[in-house]
């Protein structure tokens, strides 16, 4: 997955997980989710990912943010990341 989206500032949590309950963003917007799944489905679904890059704003030189090249690895099956932000 690959994307850009627009986020109040605020303090919250980035979720990475098989499924959602997610209704709607800070706006109101609803989410486009995928068909839930089986238990089945979410015992064989793998959350392995890699954040090359995460900000807020307008980057500057010599900028770091905690959450650029991160990548969490689920070798286990099912699993939920949580990032607080």
């Amino acid at each position: 997955i690959f994307g850009t989206m627009q986020v109040a500032r605020v303090t919250g949590s980035l979720n990475i997980a098989p499924s959602s309950a997610a209704s709607g963003d800070a706006s109101g917007r609803p989410l486009s989710l995928p068909l839930p799944l089986s238990t089945e489905q979410v015992g064989h679904f793998n959350v392995t990912h890699r954040i090359d890059r995460f900000s807020f704003g307008t980057d500057f030189p010599g900028q770091t943010n905690p959450l650029d090249r991160v990548w969490t690895h689920s070798p286990s099956g099912a699993a939920v990341v949580r990032y607080f932000l």
